[in-house]
């Protein structure tokens, strides 16, 4: 058995195949682990980030959501800060969650329902995954997801702040993700916790039962030989609303004649062979002649005397 601290308090035991999972856990939870002395950190106590759009109950619930991490969070434009995200709730929008980049490209997240959770991998962050986005994000929620906006958010800047470090969590079990959910999280982080409760221990129990869904491939990058999660969102290229830019389809017109090619007719075809068009000349130059415009020399003289002495 491993104890785990927490705050400088013992939080609870846990054996070790429990501690190999809640190593894999961390990173998406926010936190870090001292191994050398089984401390439990909040991972982003050095980060800062800006929120900004949301009301100062939204803020304080983002910030209680997020307090076991150790971040930071400001909603001054002007702070120095990992990345800013300007939020805006709309009450009518075609996706649940849409975040739209510095250079116009904007990404649709549509996160799934505990009841459409088919693995821990997926229910972790309710499958809410965007790989890093430089600069500015322009983050637009629907209002239908209003009371879900925050936990949204709290994954996003989990993610922004901790990706590189996600690894593969195929070999935890609903069961497993359950147990340590109340065992350690819940007892770290209440709020966060509550979040991440995804099933009833009833419905925990039962998947043991069902048949034992096939591991999720790792998907590793040509660079690196880390694993990564692959990314949920669907891309569009343009920044506008998707609803805003129809599809231009152009209409077949069975009547439609296809004007054939034309060509010109050349009365003159190239092919033609050519004429010579070389001058002939009556009267050949005198190969000993030095031409008019050539500057003479020794040599020249002797070689054009010599040449009127062979003809005599």
């Amino acid at each position: 058995m491993q104890e785990l601290y927490f705050n400088s308090k013992m939080i609870c035991s846990v054996t070790e195949k429990e501690y190999e999972q809640f190593k894999l856990l961390c990173p998406y939870w926010g936190l870090s682990l001292i191994e050398e002395a089984n401390v439990i950190l909040g991972a982003l106590s050095t980060f800062m980030m800006g929120v900004h759009g949301l009301s100062p109950k939204k803020f304080k619930q983002l910030s209680q959501l997020l307090e076991h991490t150790g971040i930071s969070l400001t909603n001054h434009p002007e702070a120095s800060a990992l990345q800013h995200l300007y939020i805006q709730l709309e009450p009518v929008h075609h996706v649940p969650l849409s975040v739209r980049t510095e250079s116009g490209e904007t990404f649709y997240l549509n996160p799934v329902q505990p009841d459409g959770v088919t693995s821990v991998q997926k229910s972790v962050h309710k499958h809410i995954t965007l790989k890093p986005k430089k600069g500015k994000l322009h983050i637009t929620i629907s209002a239908e997801h209003e009371t879900n906006m925050c936990e949204y958010l709290s994954y996003m800047i989990i993610q922004i702040c901790l990706r590189k470090e996600f690894t593969s969590l195929s070999s935890i079990t609903e069961w497993d993700y359950h147990t340590l959910n109340d065992k350690l999280l819940n007892v770290i982080a209440p709020s966060f916790s509550s979040t991440q409760k995804r099933m009833t221990a009833e419905k925990a129990v039962s998947s043991i039962t069902r048949n034992k869904e096939p591991e999720e491939k790792a998907i590793r990058t040509d660079d690196s030989d880390s694993w990564q999660i692959a990314e949920s969102a669907v891309y569009h290229s343009n920044s506008a609303d998707i609803r805003s830019q129809p599809t231009r389809v152009h209409p077949i017109n069975p009547f439609r004649q296809s004007s054939p090619q034309r060509s010109v007719i050349s009365p003159f075809p190239s092919s033609y062979p050519k004429k010579n068009t070389d001058v002939i000349r009556p009267f050949q130059l005198n190969k000993h002649t030095p031409s008019r415009g050539s500057e003479y020399s020794n040599h020249t003289f002797l070689n054009f005397k010599k040449g009127r002495g062979k003809d005599e």
